[in-house]
């Protein structure tokens, strides 16, 4: 019987720390199983541009009709690339009105990087009844770790027009 019990316990104690973590970077919080992505890349180089590297990915990913092409959230994201980093850089979230959309320089407080890492449940006490709304791109899987690592690249270098 006691055989049994701690055969059981130890089942349950490998289930519970596998759950907290994962392959990709991520670990729990313990909260109803946030996982909080932690980027291992070089957020220096290689240069990120804004116009050449994140705007393929903006428009691709982001700016279409029944998305922030069509101004859901309040933010509006266009094929103008100018237009565009505009309504990101230095603008507070809707949702999150004590954070930046984007944070030039500082990624870890970028209200955008959580909603596309996946970890927006990390910052919801700062946000509007506590809700921060779904992880982006809204209704599909989260863009690819390098594709994250660009926008976290080019926000740590500083969010330049370039």
């Amino acid at each position: 019987m006691v055989r049994s019990f701690l055969f059981a316990t130890g089942i349950a104690l490998t289930v519970i720390v596998a759950g907290c973590s994962s392959s990709d970077g991520s670990t729990s919080s313990g909260s109803g199983g946030c996982q909080e992505f932690k980027s291992t890349a070089d957020l220096t180089k290689p240069t990120v541009s804004w116009k050449n590297d994140v705007m393929p990915i903006v428009t691709r990913a982001c700016a279409f009709s029944s998305c922030h092409g069509g101004g859901a959230g309040n933010l509006r994201l266009t094929q103008d690339a100018a237009a565009s980093r505009t309504a990101l850089v230095d603008v507070n979230a809707t949702v999150s009105p004590t954070t930046k959309r984007v944070a030039a320089g500082n990624p870890s407080g970028s209200f955008m990087l959580k909603k596309i890492d996946g970890d927006i449940c990390f910052v919801a006490d700062n946000c509007t009844n506590k809700n921060c709304g779904q992880t982006m791109p809204m209704g599909s899987t989260l863009l690819d770790v390098g594709e994250r690592d660009t926008f976290r690249r080019w926000i740590a270098q500083g969010a330049t027009d370039n």
